[in-house]
């Protein structure tokens, strides 16, 4: 049978392991077709928002917000910036000035160019694709496009770059400048590949400390796994585990302090078309030999400090409920949903 792209669910995961479809409000309403459904905290109120891309039709994006009422969620695309009506195929989010929040990567399939949206910290998003050099030159667009993204600080130098594959021109990597610019070099990385290539995976698979990619092909492209060969730059992964919350610790977000330099990382299953990372959180340090603070705020509410290691260049793995609470978990609100 066809799918019905139309109908859309909130699956709630209650305390006894089962899941409840919860949807309602504006996303119950919505009878767009849509794709490419992100959970992420873009207003940094410490609940899950909710993104969605529509694939056929007018295109674009659709921003949910919580509405601060159990399961409830606004539509506030047009007030959030998203005005643009192109197929929006996959979303990538990631916080690329490091400035706090998330910032979104919008590949459009069937186009030639992509968007990367500034969050401005008011509830509102700038496209700066153009000004950053991220727009891409994907080819014709009816030859493909962009179809997935990923951010990661590839040379570990502090700040989050950017791989985007595409079909069927060649691959792009752009390393961020600390300005606001990239600089494409997928070149002289070694990951220029052509052909089709939809899905990425970011993942550090030999455990030395810098990410490395696995590139999903298509339509005759082989897949290919392009390990990173490093530089000198420090780094710290952590892995987190969840005891109140989900044992991966998916909507939690990591805050680290080193110096001046202040980075945050948000644990989502997956990013992109057809794509899902390692849930361990890389941070570069570049030169930096020390960490000075590490933050968890765990999906229940919780918020945690840790003890920063007493060495970096290592692996940490950090459970909750055994830092030093800052933000008390109101239980009831966390149970609220369930009723």
């Amino acid at each position: 049978t066809t799918p019905n792209l139309t109908t859309s669910y909130l699956m709630i995961q209650r305390p006894d392991g089962t899941f409840v479809n919860q949807i309602k409000g504006d996303m119950k309403d919505d009878t767009r077709d849509k794709a490419s459904p992100l959970a992420w905290d873009y207003d940094n109120d410490g609940d899950m928002d909710l993104a969605v891309g529509k694939s056929v039709g007018d295109g674009g994006i659709i921003l949910y917000r919580y509405s601060g009422i159990a399961v409830d969620y606004d539509d506030v695309s047009g007030e959030a910036g998203f005005t643009d009506r192109a197929m929006t195929i996959s979303l990538t989010p990631g916080d690329y000035d490091n400035d706090g929040d998330l910032d979104l990567y919008v590949c459009r399939g069937g186009r030639n160019t992509s968007f990367l949206y500034r969050n401005d910290g008011d509830g509102t998003f700038t496209d700066v694709a153009v000004q950053a050099g991220v727009e891409g030159d994907f080819g014709p667009a009816q030859d493909g496009g962009c179809f997935s993204a990923q951010w990661a600080d590839f040379d570990n130098d502090g700040d989050l770059d950017l791989y985007v594959p595409t079909l069927p021109i060649m691959n792009y990597l752009y390393f961020n400048n600390g300005d606001g610019t990239f600089t494409q070099l997928a070149t002289e990385a070694g990951v220029d590949f052509s052909g089709h290539y939809l899905g990425t995976s970011i993942g550090d698979y030999n455990r030395d400390g810098f990410v490395d990619l696995l590139i999903v092909g298509n339509s005759g492209a082989p897949n290919r796994l392009a390990r990173n060969d490093g530089n000198a730059n420090h780094w710290l992964a952590i892995d987190l585990i969840g005891t109140v919350s989900n044992r991966s610790a998916i909507g939690a977000r990591i805050t680290l302090v080193s110096g001046s330099l202040s980075q945050i990382r948000e644990i989502i299953s997956t990013t992109g078309h057809v794509s899902q990372n390692s849930l361990t959180s890389h941070f570069g340090l570049g030169p930096r030999l020390a960490v000075d603070s590490i933050e968890v705020r765990w999906p229940n509410g919780l918020v945690e400090s840790f003890p920063p290691p007493t060495s970096v260049d290592q692996y940490l793995t950090l459970t909750e409920g055994t830092g030093t609470q800052l933000f008390p978990l109101n239980a009831a609100e966390y149970f609220e949903m369930y009723d």
